[in-house]
């Protein structure tokens, strides 16, 4: 059975408060994602593939916390995906998306991150990364 490892971010910014989304190539919001190199540990790919995806520096992203893990089948290769999630933060608020498969890159208010993104299972985590927030 096939089994893809794949790690991501949700990346806060530390000045203006929002929370930065991609477009993905079925035009629904999503958390910037890819998979592990040879050699690589998740928080190591999430790092670099967030700067990838978005063109962040990779310097300017810090992880603050894991966030979750999620799990799902994959129709077309039979097999599963897991992805490790981290809570990131930057300070820097220019991003482009730098992947010819994403078609867009944007920060979103916190109030409306969690409307925005097109994945049930995206969501929980995303709503379990805003709660983190709530103890401040």
């Amino acid at each position: 059975m096939h089994r893809e490892v794949s790690a991501g971010g949700l990346v806060w910014n530390n000045r203006t408060g929002k929370f930065l989304l991609i477009l993905d190539p079925k035009n629904k919001w999503a958390l910037p994602k890819g998979h592990l190199e040879q050699g690589e540990t998740a928080d190591q790919a999430a790092l670099r593939e967030v700067s990838e995806e978005t063109g962040l520096p990779q310097r300017s992203l810090r992880i603050v916390k894991k966030i979750g893990i999620i799990k799902y089948a994959l129709k077309k290769r039979k097999g599963f995906k897991t992805v490790t999630f981290y809570l990131m933060e930057t300070g820097v608020t220019a991003v482009k998306a730098q992947d010819e498969e994403i078609n867009g890159v944007k920060w979103f208010e916190r109030k409306d991150v969690l409307k925005k993104v097109g994945y049930a299972n995206t969501k929980k985590l995303v709503a379990r990364a805003l709660s983190l927030f709530d103890a401040f």
